[in-house]
């Protein structure tokens, strides 16, 4: 099986047309089809239909897309990691975090690292945990510290190093912030800024209405944004949100109270996420076992065991 015939596989894939994936490769479409043709040869099943307008993947080749797709991400890390080796770079961490982390366990990591080999190069991701798990599924990143998806995908493996808070918050001078007690009739007439139905915390909320038989939340806010940026939110209006315990302990958590009531709180575990068959350079296991011993330090400190 030729590389080349793979590559151009992912651009067919990618374009779901014939002639504009020729014109992208530099090639004639009989040529790109006669490539076509000796992939699905060798594999024995058909990879691609024609249409009107182009062509379409069958279930097998949009399957044999996503594993090529990774594949060739793999390859462009291992060049990436050749040439940094090359030039006498130590090498790129390619790490994802929610946000109270970032401050709480990255930094002083990246801290530690940043003096003890300064070559070391850093991208980081700060989302919700599902645009996380995606990215480091789609091979973006090379570790994740977030939330436990609630199905793990089986390609990923995963260790759960505590177990962390949420809490029902709104801005202090909230209509509600003043009440003993805290109803499931208050939260239903209540509005709420929330992540998609997918993300973990929207599912904790419906949950916990649907328990009562209750309906779901009225959502005025739904995002993928991070508490970072909907903090400011909060404090000028009368949404309701989910943040964690060590958010609402730092700066983000300045003019928001705990609603905490017929809802709240939750503890879920959170866990240093990383592909299961990928390759880990020394370096980004040597940051993978700093990781650990800061959350560690964190939960002694914090008493978050």
């Amino acid at each position: 099986m030729r590389l080349e015939d793979l590559k151009l596989f992912l651009t067919i894939a990618d374009t779901l047309n014939l002639h504009r994936a020729a014109e992208r490769e530099g090639l004639s479409q009989p040529t790109l089809t006669k490539a076509l043709r000796r992939l699905e040869h060798e594999l024995g099943v058909t990879l691609v239909e024609r249409v009107s307008r182009g062509v379409v993947l069958t279930d097998i080749g949009k399957a044999f897309a996503l594993r090529i797709n990774r594949m060739d991400l793999e390859l462009e890390q291992a060049k990436q990691e050749i040439a940094d080796m090359r030039l006498g770079k130590l090498g790129l961490v390619r790490f994802g975090s929610t946000v109270p982390m970032v401050d709480l366990v990255f930094t002083p990591a990246a801290v530690a690292f940043l003096h003890s080999r300064p070559k070391v190069r850093y991208e980081l991701s700060v989302q919700h945990t599902i645009v996380l798990v995606d990215d480091l599924l789609a091979g973006k990143l090379d570790l994740v510290l977030a939330v436990v998806p609630r199905k793990i995908p089986p390609e990923l493996d995963y260790e759960v190093l505590f177990r962390q808070r949420f809490h029902v918050v709104a801005r202090c001078a909230h209509p509600l912030s003043g009440k003993s007690t805290i109803h499931s009739s208050d939260l239903i007439s209540a509005i709420w800024q929330l992540p998609p139905p997918s993300g973990i915390v929207r599912q904790l909320v419906e949950e916990r209405l649907a328990e009562e038989g209750l309906p779901p939340p009225i959502v005025a806010v739904e995002t993928e944004a991070t508490s970072v940026v909907l903090a400011s939110l909060l404090r000028q209006s009368d949404l309701l949100s989910i943040m964690s315990r060590e958010a609402i302990h730092s700066s983000l958590g300045t003019g928001l109270t705990v609603l905490d009531g017929a809802m709240g709180p939750w503890e879920l575990p959170l866990a240093l996420l990383w592909r299961r068959n990928a390759y880990l350079s020394p370096i980004v296991r040597d940051f993978r076992e700093l990781i650990r011993r800061e959350v560690e330090s964190l939960a002694i400190s914090r008493n978050l065991q």
